[in-house]
């Protein structure tokens, strides 16, 4: 059977059978791939850190029986420190989890998968609040996804965003001159709302650069996560469980 090289990121793992795992690999060449590594879970596999969580590793795999099957590989990454956290480790369990729903099988996005990448070094190797990357991650994950809502008109109303007034999101956003719009929705105010527009647009070096104020990111966690609910009709504890 013929080879394939893959670069991949663990997205999840589930155990079958007495030793082996299924995994959701993520992969740069093929996008969202079922791959099967079989006795990854016996103690001494060379398997073994390659089928964890965020490993980002390099698979030579190939495909029988309708799957495809690890044969080797080698452990480029295994971003170890997020496990140290449980802030970052509820951080990063939820980036994996909200890329696995956005993702179609065997589609690539480039775009997601670097960003992805940017997000696990940071959690592990940097000191930003895991709370602003993840608000961060949604920003960006919407805007590649091409969920983005419009930011700049009021789609109830058809009223200007003018910077000035707090602009109230129900299914879509809203202005609060108009007070049909506001009567119910989630209010976010001007300068929340440009926090929002510039991630959704932010290169993945300059994601460093990110320090949200306090009251900036307690309106942008509610909203980015609504929105993010929203887009992919599910909820995500992991992300409930963020306090910094």
């Amino acid at each position: 059977m013929p080879l394939n090289t893959y670069t991949g990121i663990v997205l999840r793992g589930a155990n079958y059978g007495n030793y082996d795992k299924l995994l959701t690999v993520f992969t740069r060449e093929a996008g969202k791939l079922t791959m099967a590594a079989r006795g990854a879970r016996k103690q001494g596999s060379p398997l073994l850190a390659l089928s964890q969580p965020f490993s980002y590793a390099e698979y030579v795999a190939f495909s029988g029986a309708g799957r495809t099957h690890i044969n080797s590989g080698e452990l480029k990454e295994s971003f170890y420190p997020i496990r140290e956290d449980i802030d970052r480790l509820a951080a990063g369990s939820f980036v994996l989890a909200v890329t696995e729903a956005y993702l179609p099988d065997n589609e690539p996005s480039d775009e997601m998968f670097t960003l992805l990448y940017y997000i696990l070094s940071y959690l592990a190797y940097s000191e930003l609040s895991p709370l602003d990357l993840s608000i961060c991650f949604m920003s960006r994950a919407l805007a590649i996804a091409g969920y983005m809502p419009r930011l700049s008109l009021c789609e109830n109303c058809g009223a200007a965003a003018d910077g000035k007034k707090r602009i109230v999101f129900g299914k879509a956003p809203s202005c609060e001159s108009c007070g049909a719009c506001a009567k119910s929705g989630m209010c976010v105010s001007p300068l929340s709302l440009e926090a929002f527009r510039r991630m959704s647009f932010i290169d993945n070096k300059n994601i460093s650069k990110v320090v949200l104020p306090p009251r900036v990111a307690r309106e942008l966690r509610g909203l980015l996560y609504k929105l993010t609910c929203d887009t992919l009709e599910k909820t995500f504890k992991s992300f409930e469980m963020i306090t910094r």
